[in-house]
């Protein structure tokens, strides 16, 4: 019983989120942030800069500054192409588990929770995936090309853990070929759809990107100034629009008392 109780205080202290995902056919790259920032699909390995930690099995980027550079994680040495993030149709899914610590109200910018960005012009940039708009919003916007950004209407409580996802299909120009989803965790059976969208073109594949989750890094526009104020846990990029069961997670019965306090135990799911 000791042993228990001393497990949910480290649980409750922390806001520990077990890895959910296993590798599949899909799964392009996948960190769970257990110890390092290991691809645990591919050789697209992050380290953490600015301040940013891993502990507790979650990649914390919070500072609670407007400071211009903050925390993230990153192959901050490389870029990476477009084609290695997305399946070779273009389709693809960014998802997360995202735990805020900063009130809607008290944001100082954005916040990415994924993001391949650079210093090129307009018609050789990447995409952004993030919370904007005092947190009122989801957006994801494709940057290479005079593209719109899609955003959706989202609301959040400090301290509580959200499955943020995009998806896209790979099929241009079609109805309803883009999704964004954000649902708090132990609410759901599966991830709810906040917007659906029609994405005109794939994004480039040939585009070169710094890679980073939480936080934007493009030098122009003040490097690292968008950073993610909380915590993230099990970033997955898939080569599929993956279906909204196919990618939330379901909070194991006995731990759903913790989730009102921020701790968070789930079962694998693949």
């Amino acid at each position: 019983m000791k042993q228990l109780l001393v497990l949910l205080i480290l649980c409750l202290s922390v806001g520990l989120v077990s890895g959910a995902y296993e590798v599949d056919s899909s799964t392009l790259h996948l960190y769970h942030f257990d110890a390092d920032g290991t691809d645990s699909a591919g050789s697209l390995n992050v380290s953490v800069y600015n301040g940013a930690t891993i502990s507790g099995g979650v990649l914390n980027t919070y500072d609670g500054t407007s400071v211009a550079t903050g925390p993230y994680a990153s192959d901050d040495l490389n870029t990476v192409a477009i084609s290695s993030l997305t399946g070779t149709d273009g389709a693809f899914t960014f998802e997360a588990l995202v735990r805020p610590d900063m009130g809607p109200i008290g944001l100082f910018t954005h916040m990415e929770i994924i993001c391949g960005e650079n210093d090129g012009g307009a018609d050789d940039r990447g995409f952004q995936f993030r919370i904007q708009n005092n947190g009122t919003q989801l957006r994801f916007q494709q940057l290479s090309g005079a593209h719109p950004a899609f955003d959706a209407s989202i609301v959040y409580e400090a301290g509580k853990w959200y499955h943020a996802a995009v998806t896209y299909n790979g099929n241009a120009g079609d109805a309803d070929n883009l999704k964004l989803y954000w649902t708090e965790v132990g609410t759901a059976e599966a991830a709810q759809e906040v917007g659906s969208f029609s994405m005109a073109v794939d994004m480039d594949a040939a585009d070169m990107t710094r890679f980073c989750i939480g936080n934007e890094l493009r030098v122009n526009s003040g490097y690292g100034n968008e950073n993610f104020e909380g915590l993230i846990d099990e970033v997955r990029i898939s080569s599929i629009a993956r279906d909204a069961a196919d990618m939330y997670v379901v909070p194991e019965p006995a731990t759903m008392l913790l989730l009102g306090v921020g701790s968070l135990l789930i079962r694998r799911k693949k």
